[in-house]
């Protein structure tokens, strides 16, 4: 059974990264009304002609506002997560009549 609670919390902290990520894009990802390609942020900036590029676009600002929304949504998905553990562990150590 702890297997199976452990599970449940790994599993609601992801999800919760994972909408937070998708949450901070649809919110931070605009630069003029359009939308940022997903590969401008997953692109490593490999000389300083690119790094100067991201910092005069705001890419970097929008891909750390993203990150941050991702890792809030991994807090909330963690704190959800210990309720569901800890509620699920009073409920099986319940003794029936």
């Amino acid at each position: 059974m702890k297997k199976n609670r452990n599970n449940l919390y790994i599993l609601t902290v992801v999800a919760g990264a994972i909408a937070g990520l998708i949450f901070g894009y649809l919110i931070f990802g605009t630069i003029a009304g359009q939308r940022v390609p997903l590969d401008a942020f997953f692109a490593t900036s490999g000389g300083s002609l690119r790094a100067f590029a991201n910092d005069v676009t705001g890419i970097s600002e929008i891909r750390r506002n993203i990150l941050l929304t991702g890792l809030a949504g991994a807090l909330l998905g963690g704190v959800q997560g210990y309720f569901l553990t800890k509620n699920g562990k009073k409920r099986s150590s319940r003794k029936r009549k």
